[in-house]
Protein backbone atom coordinates (compact mmCIF):
# COMPACT_ATOMS: atom_id res chain seq x y z
CA UNK A 1 0.00 0.00 0.00
CA UNK A 2 2.80 2.65 1.06
CA UNK A 3 4.95 1.63 -2.40
CA UNK A 4 1.49 2.04 -4.03
CA UNK A 5 1.22 5.94 -2.78
CA UNK A 6 4.82 6.65 -3.04
CA UNK A 7 4.11 5.63 -6.94
CA UNK A 8 1.13 7.73 -7.14
CA UNK A 9 2.87 10.58 -5.52
CA UNK A 10 5.85 10.54 -7.33
CA UNK A 11 3.53 10.49 -10.73
CA UNK A 12 1.29 13.74 -9.35
CA UNK A 13 4.88 15.05 -8.78
CA UNK A 14 5.95 14.50 -12.61
CA UNK A 15 2.93 16.09 -13.38
CA UNK A 16 3.99 18.81 -10.98
CA UNK A 17 7.99 19.53 -12.70
CA UNK A 18 5.90 19.95 -15.69
CA UNK A 19 3.56 22.75 -14.51
CA UNK A 20 6.72 24.22 -12.93
CA UNK A 21 9.20 24.25 -15.14
CA UNK A 22 7.12 25.41 -17.83
CA UNK A 23 5.29 28.24 -15.90
CA UNK A 24 8.80 29.02 -14.23
CA UNK A 25 10.07 28.79 -18.32
CA UNK A 26 6.80 30.87 -19.05
CA UNK A 27 7.66 33.47 -16.91
CA UNK A 28 11.40 33.90 -17.34
CA UNK A 29 12.54 33.57 -20.46
CA UNK A 30 8.98 35.13 -21.80
CA UNK A 31 7.66 37.61 -19.52
CA UNK A 32 11.70 38.16 -18.35
CA UNK A 33 10.69 38.36 -14.64
CA UNK A 34 13.09 37.83 -12.22
CA UNK A 35 14.27 33.87 -12.19
CA UNK A 36 13.94 33.27 -8.59
CA UNK A 37 10.54 35.17 -8.89
CA UNK A 38 9.52 33.13 -11.90
CA UNK A 39 10.62 30.26 -9.58
CA UNK A 40 8.13 31.25 -6.73
CA UNK A 41 5.60 31.40 -9.73
CA UNK A 42 6.32 28.02 -10.51
CA UNK A 43 6.27 26.28 -7.58
CA UNK A 44 2.59 27.97 -6.23
CA UNK A 45 0.80 26.89 -9.70
CA UNK A 46 2.32 23.21 -9.09
CA UNK A 47 1.95 23.10 -5.47
CA UNK A 48 -1.86 23.68 -5.63
CA UNK A 49 -2.48 21.50 -8.26
CA UNK A 50 -0.51 18.34 -6.72
CA UNK A 51 -2.67 19.36 -3.30
CA UNK A 52 -5.53 18.10 -5.41
CA UNK A 53 -5.07 15.12 -7.08
CA UNK A 54 -3.27 13.81 -4.03
CA UNK A 55 -5.74 14.55 -1.52
CA UNK A 56 -8.48 12.50 -4.13
CA UNK A 57 -6.18 10.09 -6.10
CA UNK A 58 -2.94 9.59 -4.22
CA UNK A 59 -4.25 9.50 -0.61
CA UNK A 60 -7.92 8.78 -2.17
CA UNK A 61 -9.15 11.19 1.09
CA UNK A 62 -12.30 13.19 0.78
CA UNK A 63 -12.84 14.36 3.81
CA UNK A 64 -14.66 18.42 4.43
CA UNK A 65 -10.88 19.42 6.13
CA UNK A 66 -9.89 20.57 2.76
CA UNK A 67 -8.94 23.88 3.87
CA UNK A 68 -6.99 22.75 6.96
CA UNK A 69 -5.17 19.99 4.62
CA UNK A 70 -4.34 23.08 2.17
CA UNK A 71 -3.13 24.77 4.75
CA UNK A 72 -0.76 21.93 6.41
CA UNK A 73 0.55 20.61 2.74
CA UNK A 74 1.17 24.94 1.52
CA UNK A 75 2.86 24.62 4.62
CA UNK A 76 5.42 21.78 4.12
CA UNK A 77 5.58 22.73 0.62
CA UNK A 78 6.47 26.06 1.79
CA UNK A 79 9.32 25.06 3.53
CA UNK A 80 10.00 22.76 0.85
CA UNK A 81 10.38 25.72 -1.63
CA UNK A 82 12.48 27.83 0.62
CA UNK A 83 15.09 24.90 0.63
CA UNK A 84 14.43 24.54 -3.43
CA UNK A 85 15.53 27.93 -3.36
CA UNK A 86 18.62 27.41 -1.23
CA UNK A 87 19.64 24.56 -3.19
CA UNK A 88 19.51 26.46 -6.67
CA UNK A 89 21.18 29.56 -5.23
CA UNK A 90 24.06 27.00 -3.61
CA UNK A 91 24.44 24.68 -6.62
CA UNK A 92 23.60 27.85 -9.41
CA UNK A 93 25.17 30.99 -8.20
CA UNK A 94 27.97 29.37 -6.14
CA UNK A 95 29.00 26.35 -7.93
CA UNK A 96 28.27 27.55 -10.79
CA UNK A 97 25.93 24.47 -12.63
CA UNK A 98 23.59 25.89 -14.97
CA UNK A 99 19.77 26.95 -13.09
CA UNK A 100 18.16 24.31 -14.70
CA UNK A 101 19.71 21.39 -13.51
CA UNK A 102 19.96 23.49 -10.56
CA UNK A 103 16.46 23.16 -10.46
CA UNK A 104 15.79 19.28 -10.96
CA UNK A 105 18.67 18.38 -8.15
CA UNK A 106 16.83 20.72 -5.99
CA UNK A 107 13.34 19.29 -7.04
CA UNK A 108 14.52 16.03 -6.53
CA UNK A 109 15.39 16.72 -2.82
CA UNK A 110 12.54 18.44 -2.07
CA UNK A 111 9.87 15.56 -3.51
CA UNK A 112 11.83 13.32 -0.81
CA UNK A 113 10.95 16.18 1.78
CA UNK A 114 7.59 16.41 0.62
CA UNK A 115 6.57 13.00 0.42
CA UNK A 116 7.94 12.05 3.90
CA UNK A 117 5.73 14.98 5.95
CA UNK A 118 2.75 15.35 3.64
CA UNK A 119 2.43 11.14 4.10
CA UNK A 120 2.57 11.77 8.35
CA UNK A 121 1.40 15.17 8.48
CA UNK A 122 -1.58 15.95 6.02
CA UNK A 123 -3.16 12.91 4.92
Amino acid sequence: MLLLKITKFALVGLIGVAVDFSTTYFCKEKLSINKYIANIFGFILAATANFLVNKYWTFSDHSTVTFTQYFKYVSVASTGLLINQLVIVILHEKLKWEFYWSKISANLLVTLWNFLLIFFLVF
